[in-house]
């Protein structure tokens, strides 16, 4: 029983650490550099990641 009560502890913690890193925007786009010609594989991938 006691080790029910403490991962709940644990799972509870873990969940309110996250807080507020969700509460934070960016207030500037942001730039990711490739240095890799256009079309490569590096050039896909972050095409692909942008919003």
């Amino acid at each position: 029983m006691f080790k029910l009560v403490r991962v709940a502890a644990v799972a509870a913690l873990l969940c309110s650490l996250g807080a507020g890193a969700l509460a934070q925007t960016f207030t500037k786009p942001i730039r990711i550099i490739v240095p890799y010609p256009a079309g490569d594989l590096g050039d896909v991938i972050s095409r692909l990641l942008q919003p």
